[in-house]
């Protein structure tokens, strides 16, 4: 293979990759609720409306994550930029890394073909362009996994790959709580490697100490308790095992939607052990299975919990298909994985050919993400309404009025989880958080007049909410989509009451 030529298209790849995530986070398009609540802590931060240990006692399982967010909003401003620049960045590195990873597993050609694929794959786009924190998780898993791969070659400078991988480990627990699984194939490569000279260390209880110790601290470092509280829980054995069942979205998202990747993927697996690397083998399949059971059976079904699995894919379409190449074509390598290339792009199947200002999270499980155009309706509401002092403010959710409304505090929250649960204050801003109809109508009276925001699809606010608000209170207007996100409905309106005299000024 050409080495200038695969350089120049690596390069080539990893430049138009870092193009098309930045391309996609320019204009500035609205936060939907999870990341205005990060942008939001970040700039309280900044402005010293809240402390650090405030904003951590609020978002500790992502500490790192409210570190580069508000680091970059220091740099670069409070705006949607700054908060999803960081993401774009981790992106680009992870193109590096699968790079990296699928050609230590296959060879160059491989490693291009990963490349290509994880930047330019739409469900990759779409994580890396906002301000979350899963673009980092699969950098980081990926790179720890390539780390891990150079400890199988047994090279020199094993000590040294050690502490880069519990340092990468590390980190990924702090940038989320999901991080502290890139643990498992790590210590299983341990245990299976160095099994005798384990044994022999656990005979002598001074040893025994230290690594309880260790491992205690670690533990409360990282909140390995509550993580583990957070991942298992249930009343009964079945409820503890098994609380949910999201395999039809597994088969839908790995299956029908990226079969085309994921059936050489899996093949591409059991190649390591047809090449008798078995520690490394069962430390990622092990890994790669707890994962999926995690996914499947103890969590939401939304796609970024499961973006850093989608991203190891990736790496094994690429190991595959340059096994492939390898095999059939040793000679043209280059060329076999290029017409590939080619033919994918050309393709566009879970392919973005050209950069767009906006990549949708839901264009694979729809409904994944709430991406309403919540800094239209916050900036009309704002300019009808520029004096809200003697003026209520309802809602269901306060994360993106809290950041596009931050003049104006919250006045009562109502939520469908609070009907049948006694009434409590907001653990953000101390604001109590009803349920009911009745609840809503002793709050209203509270007001001579108010608004309340009304999230109209299947949202946290009750029903008989809705229902009351559309038929009994005045309709301002309707914010019916993101511009940016043609087709993907996710309508707001704004209901008044006693507003009347505000309207005729």
């Amino acid at each position: 293979m050409n080495k200038a030529l695969q350089y120049i298209l690596l390069f080539s790849i990893i430049l138009t990759g870092f193009w098309f995530r930045f391309q996609g986070i320019r204009d500035n398009h609205s936060f939907w609720s999870d990341e205005a609540f990060v942008a939001t802590l970040s700039r309280d931060i900044l402005t010293e409306k809240r402390s650090w240990g405030d904003a951590f006692y609020q978002y500790g399982y992502q500490r790192l994550h409210l570190i580069t967010t508000t680091t970059s909003m220091k740099l670069f401003g409070f705006n949607e930029f700054a908060a999803r620049l960081p993401p774009v960045l981790f992106g680009a590195l992870s193109i590096i890394a699968t790079y990296l990873l699928a050609s230590q597993l296959s060879n160059r050609a491989g490693g291009i073909l990963a490349a290509f694929v994880f930047a330019f794959s739409q469900l990759m786009l779409a994580n890396d362009t906002q301000a979350k924190t899963y673009s980092a998780l699969t950098f980081l898993f990926v790179a720890v996994l390539y780390c891990l791969r150079l400890l199988e070659q047994k090279k020199k400078h094993t000590m040294m790959l050690h502490l880069i991988i519990i340092v990468l480990a590390s980190l990924a627990t702090l940038f989320h709580y999901l991080g502290i699984l890139i643990w498992i194939p790590f210590l299983i490569y341990v245990l299976l490697t160095y099994r005798d000279t384990i044994f022999k260390l656990v005979r002598n209880p001074l040893y025994v100490l230290i690594g309880i110790a260790a491992v205690g601290l670690l533990g409360y470092i990282f909140h390995a308790g509550q993580i583990i509280a957070d991942f298992f829980q249930g009343e009964t054995l079945s409820l503890f095992l098994f609380p949910v069942n999201n395999i039809t979205y597994f088969r839908e998202l790995v299956w029908r939607n990226y079969a085309f990747l994921s059936l050489p993927a899996f093949v591409g697996m059991f190649i390591g052990i047809y090449e008798k690397k078995y520690a490394w083998s069962v430390s990622l399949m092990l890994f790669l299975l707890f994962y999926s059971y995690l996914w499947i059976f103890r969590s939401t079904h939304n796609i970024r919990y499961i973006v850093p699995f989608i991203g190891i894919i990736f790496v094994y379409f690429g190991v595959f298909w340059g096994k492939v190449a390898e095999k059939l074509f040793p000679k043209y390598q280059l060329l076999f994985i290029t017409m590939l290339i080619v033919i994918l792009y050309m393709g566009g199947y879970k392919i973005v050919r050209k950069p767009n200002a906006y990549y949708s999270p839901n264009a694979d499980l729809y409904g994944d993400v709430q991406n309403a155009d919540y800094k239209t309706f916050f900036s009309i509401l704002k300019k009808r309404y520029p004096d809200l002092s003697n003026t209520a403010v309802f809602t269901d959710w306060g994360d993106t009025q809290r950041w596009y409304l931050e003049e104006k505090p919250i006045n009562a929250y109502f939520m469908k989880r609070f009907i049948n649960e006694k009434p409590e204050p907001n653990i953000i801003d101390g604001v109590m958080m009803y349920g009911t109809l009745d609840q809503f109508l002793a709050e209203q009276k509270k007001y001579p007049k108010g608004l309340l925001v009304v999230e109209d699809w299947i949202s946290f606010l009750p029903d008989e909410i809705k229902e009351y608000v559309k038929e009994n209170l005045t309709l301002e207007y309707r914010v019916e989509s993101l511009p940016q996100a043609a087709g993907d409905h996710w309508p707001l309106a704004l209901y008044s009451w006693g507003m009347e005299e505000e309207q005729n000024q």
